[in-house]
Order: structure tokens, then C-alpha cells, then sequence
């Protein structure tokens, strides 16, 4: 017996699949299906949030603790090595990678791993299975905050590629 299924459903959950493998990226995708822009975002959202769900939690299992451990004494040392090689001058080799530690560690200091987790799905998904067990955070959080930036980004950018798609086509 064959499930009679309607053609947008199986986009929908394409848009799904495309999502849970590379990301926001898959808005476009879900478009160009013509796909009204509320379901592409809303199935960006379930494939990046299911991805979130399933591969921080299994990540920050795999990683042994005494390496987490050794990340979150080097988050320590970072600044202060940085700090003093802008010291050397700024013609030095390394001085802007210095600036740039300098300045990522003190938002990550001040502001934990929100910032990391929200802007994660456009930066980059594996960086908050790694900010997480460089900072030692508890998971629920870090996977509550990932969530709210696959929310917060499958929106902005469905919103920006359909917008772009009606200025261009």
C-alpha cells in the first residue's frame, strides 16, 4: 500500500533533511521549492534545532573530561599570552590574532556562552559542542541557547532570502 502524500509535505521534510545536514543554509532550498516562507523557516528551524539536539549532546560525550580541562586552563592563559604579545609591538607577527583573542575572550568572559550559542548556526554548528566543553557549561543550558539561535537565525535569514529572491526575480 502507498501513503498518498501531498508534494509539499515531502519538500517541507526536505527542507527538514537539507537542514539537520548544513544548516540555516538550507532556506534557499526550501524557497526555491517555493515553499511559502513561514514553512521554510519553520522546517529550517526543526532540521537545525534537531541537529543542535542531537550532536551537542553527543559530542561533549566523547570528549574526555581531562581535555576539557586542559581548554579551560588555556581560556585562562589565552588573554594573558595575547596581552603581552600585542605588548611586543604591533609589526609583530601575531599581533592582530592577539587583539582578536584579547577581545573574544573578554565577550566570552562577560557573557559565558550565549553569544556563542546564539550565533553559532550562522559561524558555525560545531562550535558550541566545543565552546561548551571548553567552558565547562552544563548542556541543557548550551542546548537551550543553541536552540534559541536556530530560532532566531532560520527566521532572519528565511526572511532575508525571500525578501532578496522578491528584489532580484
Amino acid at each position: 500500500m502507498i501513503i498518498d502524500v501531498d508534494s509539499a509535505t515531502v519538500a517541507a521534510l526536505s527542507v527538514v533533511a537539507v537542514a539537520f545536514l548544513f544548516g540555516v543554509l538550507a532556506a534557499p532550498y526550501g524557497l526555491a521549492l517555493e515553499l511559502p516562507p513561514v514553512t521554510v523557516a519553520l522546517a529550517v528551524f526543526a532540521g537545525t534545532a534537531g541537529f543542535a539536539c542531537v550532536m551537542v549532546p553527543a559530542v561533549m560525550d566523547l570528549v574526555p573530561e581531562a581535555a576539557g580541562r586542559r581548554a579551560r586552563w588555556a581560556l585562562l592563559v589565552a588573554p594573558r599570552v595575547a596581552r603581552i604579545w600585542r605588548l611586543a609591538g604591533r609589526t609583530a607577527t601575531g599581533a592582530r590574532t592577539a587583539l582578536l583573542v584579547d577581545r573574544s575572550s573578554a565577550v566570552v568572559q562577560r557573557w559565558g556562552i550565549r553569544p556563542v550559542a546564539l550565533l553559532a548556526p550562522v559561524v558555525g554548528r560545531w562550535l558550541v559542542p566545543v565552546a561548551g566543553i571548553a567552558l565547562g557549561t552544563d548542556r541543557r543550558r548550551l542546548v537551550a541557547w543553541a536552540v534559541a539561535g536556530c530560532a532566531v537565525w532560520a527566521a532572519v535569514l528565511t526572511a532575508a532570502f525571500d525578501l532578496l529572491l522578491v528584489l532580484v526575480g
